[in-house]
């Protein structure tokens, strides 16, 4: 990517990792995300807005499954995670969510790409009757849409996290990285979205969102190197 005329990135904080990889700043542009422009209005209206009707009465946790973690390993000693351990860790984190949060409904939106669903959703749906494991191939936007917290499960890597904090910034969303494994802090100081390493924070803040006293932090708008269309990038670059 050093060798690139020109770098496109979505963020600051995306800027800011480029910088530290040694791309020249003079290389480096900030194009908005889609629905961080005008362009939101059009997003909501013709695909967002439909999945509304599928809000219910009852609170609900939309907890993103990840796909293609079979296996880990940890940052400070290099040991293995097995999927066993990594399912483990779902099934007591789901069940630490359960208590607290108690009465809510629970999906569970798998990654397109996850291995053996039906022995995933035969092990989590047991755990209560207001858990649902739900298709992998629908769209995550619309668990984004009904929930009113959204939580990723370990390893959180995948940009559905990324997504929710543009589609609907003003709710919880948690990145859970309790077993400490390689890129399990993408997260970590990412506007919009909370990292949590440990159970006793996340009981923590799971009381909060249960009393409505959870507050997050405002969102940081980009700096004047940010362009808010791609013509407008386009136009300066030629």
């Amino acid at each position: 990517m050093r060798d690139a005329d020109y770098q496109i990135v979505f963020s600051k904080r995306n800027y800011d990792i480029f910088l530290r990889e040694g791309v020249s700043a003079e290389k480096l542009y900030i194009l908005s995300h889609p629905l961080a422009r005008n362009t939101r209005e059009f997003f909501e209206r013709v695909y967002l807005n439909k999945f509304k009707k599928y809000k219910e009465n009852t609170k609900i946790v939309s907890l993103m499954l990840p796909g293609g973690t079979e296996i880990g390993f940890r940052k400070n000693d290099y040991s293995l995670i097995s999927i066993e351990e990594r399912e483990k860790n779902w099934i007591e984190t789901i069940k630490l969510i359960k208590k607290i949060l108690l009465g809510w409904k629970i999906y569970i939106k798998p990654h397109p790409n996850t291995k053996n669903i039906n022995k995933i959703k035969g092990s989590l749906e047991t755990i209560s009757k207001n858990i649902k494991v739900v298709n992998p191939q629908e769209p995550a936007d619309k668990y984004i849409v009904i929930a009113d917290v959204i939580i990723e499960l370990p390893l959180s890597v995948s940009t559905v996290l990324f997504t929710a904090s543009l589609q609907c910034p003003e709710k919880p969303i948690l990145s859970l990285g309790f077993l400490h494994e390689f890129l399990g802090d993408y997260y970590k100081d990412f506007e919009g979205i909370e990292y949590i390493d440990d159970k006793e924070k996340l009981i923590n803040i799971l009381k909060l969102i249960r009393d409505d006293k959870y507050q997050k932090k405002p969102k940081v708008k980009l700096g004047s190197e940010g362009f808010s269309n791609i013509i407008e990038l386009l136009e300066y670059l030629c």
